[in-house]
């Protein structure tokens, strides 16, 4: 029995070796490239999530915020630093990791009828961090690059968005962004005669695999 078995487990090793080889993708250049799952699955992962919804305070106006579910590779692969045992982003002086704001869209609670409103988001870089002015008419978002965190202002009423020019962020460890009064923001900047932030590096097209055999 003992002999039967061994027989049977080594017969099935070649299969197995040969199934895992033909579920590998392999680019041209002989370097292996990201397997996608099935259909269904990507439908499941893929799947919108529910958007969050930040009423202004004065009570009239509805944000509808639709964020990113998933990180992407770009994302991941970004540099980052420990400091007091936290992590940041040395080219965005802020956090390893930010939401990203898919879509946002406004409504007008005072009328129900009144279709939402969508703010336009400039393609690029990742918008997070949505504050309400007091008085409910401006709100202000931040948005990552790989350059720094930029502040842009959004306007209730025509629903537009625009960079506060000249102003960069320093959004780690804390909050950066504070409304003093209806038109006064206090924000913490990043000096301008700061030294470069390492660059970017290129997000890998596939897995980077290593093996070891003792040698």
């Amino acid at each position: 029995r003992i002999f039967a078995l061994a027989t049977a487990v080594m017969l099935t090793l070649p299969v197995a070796a040969q199934t895992t080889n033909a579920a590998t993708n392999v680019a041209p250049n002989g370097q292996p490239v990201y397997q996608q799952p099935s259909a269904a699955v990507r439908t499941v992962l893929d799947a919108k999530p529910l958007p969050q919804n930040q009423i202004s305070p004065d009570g009239g106006t509805l944000a509808q915020v639709s964020l990113r579910r998933y990180p992407g590779i770009e994302e991941l692969a970004r540099p980052w630093l420990r400091m007091a045992g936290e992590r940041f982003d040395p080219q965005a002086i802020g956090p390893q990791r930010t939401g990203h704001i898919e879509t946002l869209s406004l409504r007008t609670l005072t009328n129900p009828e009144a279709p939402a409103r969508t703010v336009a988001l400039p393609a690029g870089g990742d918008f997070y961090g949505m504050r309400w002015s007091p008085d409910g008419k401006r709100f202000l978002l931040q948005r990552r690059t790989d350059k720094g965190t930029e502040l842009w202002q959004g306007d209730v009423a025509s629903a537009q968005l625009k960079q506060v020019a000249g102003v960069q962020l320093r959004a780690w460890l804390g909050q950066p962004l504070r409304w003093l009064s209806s038109d006064e923001v206090l924000a913490v900047s990043v000096p301008e005669k700061r030294p470069a932030p390492p660059a970017a590096p290129k997000a890998p097209s596939g897995p980077v695999i290593q093996e070891s055999f003792g040698k």
